[in-house]
């Protein structure tokens, strides 16, 4: 499961409409896959790195004051979310309904070619 570039686009563009705070989007190996302000990359970069140094997002959220938190998907890691601004946890449910009406049409599309097993009598 991943979000295409529209996906992305698509989610950024929402959260840039209800809030002007630094929003990334970022993938399991640490990297960034989409921005609210391109223009904080490298700074975002340099926590990822972090990140990835100590393989410990709460670690690094808290080193830096910022939010890094899990997008689950029952209990897959989709993506993080990272919001450089530690008071705007009220933006995380948000971004987790939007990503998964987003990847949800690639769940129901594996739900579909799961064969159902048979009732047991």
């Amino acid at each position: 499961m991943y979000l295409s570039e529209l996906d992305l686009q698509y989610l950024i563009n929402n959260v840039r409409s209800v809030s002007d705070k630094p929003v990334f989007i970022i993938n399991l190996n640490w990297k960034i896959l989409s921005c609210t302000h391109p223009d904080l990359a490298s700074y975002g970069g340099e926590i990822l790195s972090r990140c990835a140094a100590v393989n410990d997002c709460r670690e690094a959220a808290s080193h830096f004051g910022i939010l890094i938190e899990p997008c689950l998907w029952e209990e897959t890691l989709l993506c993080y979310f990272m919001i450089l601004d530690k008071k705007s946890a009220y933006l995380l449910p948000y971004l987790r309904t939007l990503t998964q009406l987003l990847i949800s049409p690639q769940i129901w599309e594996l739900q579909a070619k799961t064969p159902m097993p048979e009732a047991c009598w």
